[in-house]
């Protein structure tokens, strides 16, 4: 919770600041959000794909002998 707090409240410092320090609060925010739903796509594709493979084997094998 203390780490947390001193980070969010470095984050809070940073985006009231001036304009520069707004700027680059906004782009750490930024950066910060898009690794955040990076990290939870590739995390779902691979229990998807790990899924898909365990429990769909036979009907991906059926699948491309269809098509």
């Amino acid at each position: 919770m203390e780490v947390r707090q001193r980070s969010s409240f470095q984050v809070i410092h940073i985006y009231n600041g001036s304009g520069i320090s707004n700027s680059s609060g906004l782009v750490v925010v930024v950066v910060v959000v898009v690794v955040v739903v990076v990290v939870v796509v590739v995390v779902a594709v691979v229990v998807v794909l790990a899924v898909a493979v365990e429990a769909n084997g036979n009907t991906f094998i059926l699948s491309t002998q269809v098509v």
